[in-house]
């Protein structure tokens, strides 16, 4: 196996995001995103896409960050993952909370097919053990989601007044 620069790249995007640099982050991210299509590299191209949409929805650019999750067409597990968080993070800023149940509700049923496909693979294998921690984490995840993002509507609702309890 051989390693390219542009992967470095990648990861060293990443990294910049985590700490902030965000002109070293797009930077990293165009050079390494030209060269993982010049390689045909569409693994690297999915993981700088999506790093790039963190990026910019937490620069406030929504639709930006949705035309960069739209260049995703497949994924791995933990991207796609990634990508139902990001669109429920969008869909929750713009206060389209259906849209992000929907976003949480279709990868929560893709990691689900995940399971049923390995288990059809491999039917000797424990169905609790097939994928492992990955499919494990990704639930996890996802669960998270739905319930922060129920919490916070139920949070948002306001409560009866106490002279209504009183009245029943």
């Amino acid at each position: 196996a051989e390693l390219h620069a542009y992967e470095i790249w990648a990861e060293l995007c990443r990294e910049c995001a985590l700490h902030g640099e965000l002109a070293m982050t797009c930077t990293l991210a165009a050079e390494a995103k030209k060269h993982a299509r010049a390689y045909g590299d569409r693994r690297t191209s999915r993981a700088l896409a999506i790093t790039m949409a963190q990026l910019r929805m937490d620069e406030g650019k929504p639709s930006e960050a949705l035309r960069l999750l739209g260049e995703v067409t497949a994924a791995e597990l933990p991207q796609t993952v990634q990508i139902a968080l990001l669109l429920a993070g969008l869909h929750g800023a713009q206060q389209q909370p259906a849209l992000a149940d929907e976003a949480l509700k279709s990868a929560l049923q893709a990691v689900g097919e995940t399971v049923t496909a390995s288990t059809v693979a491999n039917p000797s294998a424990d169905a609790a053990r097939v994928g492992g921690v990955e499919i494990l984490l990704a639930n996890c995840a996802l669960h998270s989601a739905r319930l922060h993002a129920e919490i916070a509507r139920l949070d948002a609702v306001q409560l009866t007044k106490s002279s209504w309890w009183a009245s029943l």
